[in-house]
């Protein structure tokens, strides 16, 4: 039985974020979108929207097969915990790169 952390999970969601959010880039960038506006509205969006989506049909997942008995987690830890943690992670990248005398 696979033994779930939370940690784990949440650089698991933050990878197929920025995965996605490549791809997504990539083809907004062929569509002809430019690169302006996709950073303006369409990176926006996803950052607003695709990490709670992320997070909740993971989590969801988790307690299903947490019910199932075909995993553990380390922890009694749900969606909320999730998104706080994978939340944290992207707060912490960010803050790191922001120009500093901004």
């Amino acid at each position: 039985m696979k033994v779930l952390k939370l940690d784990e999970m949440a650089e698991s969601i933050w990878n197929t974020f920025m995965v996605l959010f490549l791809i997504i880039f990539i083809i907004s960038v062929m569509n002809g979108y430019g690169i302006f506006r996709f950073v303006y509205t369409i990176g926006v969006m996803l950052v607003l929207f695709l990490i709670p989506i992320l997070c909740i049909i993971s989590g969801t997942l988790i307690m299903i097969l947490r019910k199932l008995n075909y995993i553990k987690t380390d922890g009694n830890w749900g969606i909320l915990a999730l998104m706080k943690s994978v939340y944290s992670r992207y707060w912490n990248e960010t803050k790191h790169n922001v120009p500093i005398g901004i």
